[in-house]
């Protein structure tokens, strides 16, 4: 049949809509017009803080292809 147990990988509906791809742009611009050193003048925060067995993480897919849930 083709098809193998994968780890979902969860994906907001949000996460690439135009709005939000031009959003990322501008921040990634403004960063680098800042010149901010992105090793020294960062601070980058952990968000997997939630209860990660919530819901389910594997699903069936086919061969070759990623196992995506929208949410």
């Amino acid at each position: 049949m083709g098809f193998t147990l994968k780890r979902l990988t969860v994906v907001p509906d949000s996460h690439n809509t135009p709005e939000t791809i031009q959003q990322k742009k501008e921040y990634v611009q403004k960063i680098y017009n800042e010149n901010i050193n992105i090793y020294r003048n960062m601070v980058y925060i952990d968000e997997t803080g939630f209860n990660l067995h919530l819901s389910k993480s594997r699903d069936h897919m086919h061969r070759g292809r990623p196992a995506i849930c929208k949410v």
